[in-house]
């Protein structure tokens, strides 16, 4: 059994055990493959310092929602076994609420953006592919509509996948767009598509990786009543 809620302030120590259960969802993830290829001596490493930079840029961007699912079976001793962050894009004052800023999270983006550069510049992450991955980053940000709710990332344990823990962390935000009646967008793994169809999304585009070698699609759920009420 599986409970989901949501982080409103990390600590250092859950932000570790989000750390080692990212790696463990992520590490063969075509993405950080093409980053990091399964004959790097230092791949399980570089992964771990590259989620370490993405949790926490997204912890310090405005409208981040960090939702977790703990096992709370008897053998599960309260760990993290999924995770969900979510972000409130756009400028209505639904949007507003959700994009609290503070001088820490300006601090803590100071912070991710020096050591993303140093580590460009020391040669730890590879620049061409990285460039890559931005680029088509913002392919699919361009593709989106300025109201949304967006799925940054889902990924359960590989040890405790097929209980339904994703469709868990999927109805929190899927719950926060029919509220406010915007859409819900996200780029999906092709296996990942398949889930995301059966709750109404479709693909409205595709990001290409690796020069060409993989691609996947971007996707967009309406709200319910939205079509009919345009």
């Amino acid at each position: 059994m599986a409970s989901t809620t949501v982080l409103r302030d990390v600590s250092p120590i859950q932000l570790d055990h989000l750390i080692e259960l990212a790696c463990r969802i992520w590490v063969d993830d075509p993405a950080f493959s093409m980053l990091f290829t399964k004959r790097h001596d230092g791949r399980i490493e570089n992964v771990r310092v590259i989620w370490r930079l993405i949790l926490k840029y997204e912890m310090a961007k405005a409208g981040t929602v960090i939702t977790v699912a703990r096992d709370i079976s008897e053998t599960g001793e309260g760990g993290y076994v999924g995770l969900g962050i979510w972000q409130r894009h756009g400028i209505t004052e639904n949007a507003k609420s959700w994009q609290v800023n503070s001088l820490g999270k300006r601090f803590m983006m100071l912070q991710v953006v020096l050591e993303y550069w140093h580590r460009l510049l020391v040669g730890s992450l590879p620049a061409r592919k990285v460039r890559e991955l931005m680029g088509q980053l913002n392919k699919a940000q361009s593709m989106y509509p300025t109201e949304r709710w967006r799925l940054c990332w889902l990924g359960v344990s590989p040890s405790t996948r097929g209980r339904g823990i994703g469709r868990g962390l999927i109805q929190w935000g899927l719950d926060r767009s029919e509220e406010e009646a915007v859409p819900t967008v996200l780029e999906a793994s092709n296996a990942g598509a398949i889930l995301y169809r059966k709750y109404g999304f479709k693909e409205i585009g595709r990001q290409t990786f690796d020069d060409g070698k993989h691609t996947q699609p971007i996707m967009l759920r309406e709200a319910v009543g939205m079509s009919s009420s345009a």
